[in-house]
This record gives C-alpha cells, sequence and structure tokens, in this order.
C-alpha cells in the first residue's frame, strides 16, 4: 500500500522552491547530492531529473530507490518510484509550469519529452 506524507510534509512541498536530495550510491562513496524542484499532484509528490536519464543522482536513486530529502527543519527518507503513466507526467508537467512559472525557461526545461520520462513519485519512508 502507498505511503502517504503528513499534511505538513505535502505543505512544505508545495510552498518551497528548492530541496536537496541525498543518494547514497555504496556504503563506502559518498553520497550523490542534488538540489532538486518538488510539486505536487493530488497530495503526492514528484522529482525530475533535469538532466533526463543519464543524472547521476537519477541513475543512482533509480538503482536504490531510497533517499533522503533535507528540509527546512528535518530529514524525509523517501522512496522513489518511477512514473510512466503519460496522463499523471503531463499533470506533473503542468504543475511544474505553474509553481515555477516565474522561472520561464527553466520550467520548459523541465517538461521536455527526455525530462518528463523520469518523473518519479515521493513516498514516505517509516
Amino acid at each position: 500500500m502507498e505511503q502517504q506524507f503528513k499534511p505538513s510534509h505535502l505543505q512544505l512541498f508545495n510552498d518551497v522552491e528548492e530541496f536537496e536530495l541525498e543518494v547514497d550510491s555504496a556504503p563506502s562513496l559518498q553520497p550523490h547530492r542534488a538540489v532538486l524542484w518538488v510539486v505536487t499532484v493530488d497530495s503526492k509528490p514528484y522529482i525530475r531529473s533535469v538532466n533526463g536519464q543519464h543524472g547521476h543522482w537519477y541513475e543512482t536513486l533509480l538503482a536504490t530507490s531510497l533517499a533522503t530529502i533535507r528540509t527546512q527543519d528535518e530529514l524525509l527518507h523517501i522512496r522513489a518510484v518511477p512514473v510512466s503513466d503519460d496522463d499523471t507526467r503531463a499533470q506533473v508537467s503542468r504543475e511544474y509550469l505553474r509553481k515555477y512559472a516565474q522561472y520561464p525557461q527553466d520550467a520548459a526545461w523541465m517538461v521536455a519529452p527526455e525530462v518528463s520520462a523520469t518523473t518519479l513519485r515521493l513516498e514516505p519512508v517509516a
């Protein structure tokens, strides 16, 4: 069964522009870190790799599915689930364009087909 984020965490995802994601690549290596834009659709958070399927953090996250997001006050342990549904991807694209409208060129990159293909839904890990 799909886990749900607390309402306070969903509010953060809606209000904050950027988050830091940390993905452990291996116990002996430094984790991959990336600054990400998070959007929510139907109370579910989503992320994408602006570098497409070859982004380092994205490749590592696909392999492990587990990561940590740093918020203002805490660490959120998450699981990333690939999204292949075209309707959901389209909704996520619309939300990127709405939330990041003040950065039109950057938002346009986030909805490009090769970036849309990297859509991941986030779930909390208890």
